[in-house]
């Protein structure tokens, strides 16, 4: 039986309607919940979750394309398989990002707008590291350098290339949702970070595949730049007809089989005694009425099915 013959036959276009009007204030009800801001730390870090669906979907899902797509032009540019997982998707502080870079690492700093904000892009040393090596000439990823150490000056002008290797199509990502631009301002140490350790940016952590290490780049993108999101950063699309059907179909709904009735008055109902036999009324011989969510639907016939009391539906009661 096809999914419109399964609602046709248990629901009417009534029910059907409140059902769904039901699903839409939940739908409003996780809207609000997710427009109130900051996403806590437990939600942000579930991939592919509500974190990513809450905060700036449609940037979200922009710039793990970009990633993607960055991973395989390395995997082109290295001959070998280098993959982005987007990790996390998060709303932060700068300083809360300083905090989990180690103090001898860099980052870019990014021009982004208009209206003018301030990114940054971090490449872990395990990543960093493992392209060097792959550049120079390695046939496979090797392990980083030490971490402690600060980078060379050679170090440094392969990270500066890098950085604008992955910059230069990023704008692409948001091209039909917002004007900004991005250019590369610099590549320093960690101390912008610490002097604008308040100010709030929108965090892309990956997860980097394929080297010889666990490798991780994060960018950190200035909410100002992407205001026009703001507006529509809570709500998701809207859900498709099919969506509809499969969240209405898998709703759980009480079935009841009742075999009659009868009438009493209070007196009688005070005077009952146990033992007593009462004559009940069925609408039909040896019928038994079934009720959906306390609603005649369907008639049938008692019967057993392994052991087990059972019913067969016999027809459906129009009312």
């Amino acid at each position: 039986m096809s999914d419109g013959g399964l609602q046709g036959d248990v629901l009417s276009r009534d029910e059907l309607d409140a059902l769904l009007a039901t699903l839409a204030d939940e739908r409003d009800a996780k809207d609000e919940e997710a427009r109130s801001g900051v996403l806590s730390r437990r939600e942000a870090a579930q991939p592919g979750g509500r974190a990513r669906a809450g905060l700036y979907p449609a940037l979200a899902r922009g710039v793990e394309q970009w990633a993607t797509d960055q991973g395989r032009r390395l995997s082109s540019i290295y001959q070998t398989t280098i993959e982005f997982h987007l990790s996390q998707w998060e709303e932060t502080t700068l300083g809360e990002l300083a905090e989990t870079i180690p103090p001898a690492d860099m980052m870019a700093v990014l021009e982004m707008g208009p209206p003018r904000g301030i990114g940054f892009l971090w490449l872990g040393r395990p990543l960093l590291f493992s392209l060097m090596a792959l550049s120079f000439g390695a046939r496979t990823p090797k392990a980083a350098a030490p971490v402690a150490r600060a980078y060379t000056r050679i170090e440094r002008r392969f990270y500066r290339h890098q950085v604008e290797s992955l910059v230069g199509p990023i704008d692409e990502v948001w091209a039909d949702l917002v004007p900004a631009r991005t250019r590369v301002l610099t590549v320093d140490g960690l101390e912008r970070l610490y002097e604008d350790a308040h100010d709030r940016v929108l965090l892309a952590t990956f997860e980097v595949r394929g080297l010889a290490e666990f490798g991780r780049l994060r960018l950190a993108l200035p909410p100002v730049a992407f205001a026009p999101l703001a507006g529509h950063a809570s709500r998701p699309a809207p859900a498709s007809q099919e969506e509809v059907t499969d969240a209405v179909l898998d709703t759980t709904v009480s079935l009841r089989v009742e075999a009659g009735g009868i009438d009493l008055p209070l007196s009688g109902l005070a005077a009952l005694k146990v033992g007593q036999v009462l004559p009940v009324d069925a609408e039909r011989e040896g019928s038994l009425i079934v009720l959906v969510e306390g609603r005649p639907k369907f008639r049938g016939q008692r019967g057993s099915v392994g052991g087990r009391l059972a019913i067969q539906i016999t027809e459906r009661i129009e009312r």
